[in-house]
């Protein structure tokens, strides 16, 4: 038996007018601060642009993990209005359980995804 392989061939991506102009922006400060501090090297240069994206990539991790509190709590909001909207006692909590589960994969699952977006 042969598996049949096609190659998938994502064209580049053009940048954004934005990108551009932050990417020229980045290349001149980098220049003009080789220019006063000449003994940075460019490994240096690699690792303050590197902090730079931790940064900003805390924000996003922050933001995700806001969203993903509201998602829970929402969540359990949302099973306790309809538990007592219903009628339904919380003394057989195997059901609740389960429920609360799924709810946190699936807020796991959301939290990851946003992580994972660029």
């Amino acid at each position: 038996m042969s598996i049949l392989y096609v190659p998938v061939v994502v064209p580049p991506q053009v940048p954004s007018r934005q990108a551009r102009e932050l990417s020229e922006l980045l290349d001149r400060v980098i220049r003009d601060y080789e220019r006063t501090h000449s003994s940075v090297t460019p490994k240096e240069i690699r690792e303050a642009l590197t902090l730079t994206q931790q940064k900003s990539g805390s924000a996003d991790a922050r933001r995700a993990t806001a969203v993903a509190a509201g998602l829970v709590a929402a969540l359990v909001g949302g099973v306790v209005a309809f538990a007592s909207a219903s009628g339904i006692s919380f003394q057989g909590q195997v059901p609740w359980i389960g429920i609360a589960i799924v709810g946190l994969l699936v807020v796991m699952l959301f939290v990851v995804l946003l992580r994972r977006r660029p």
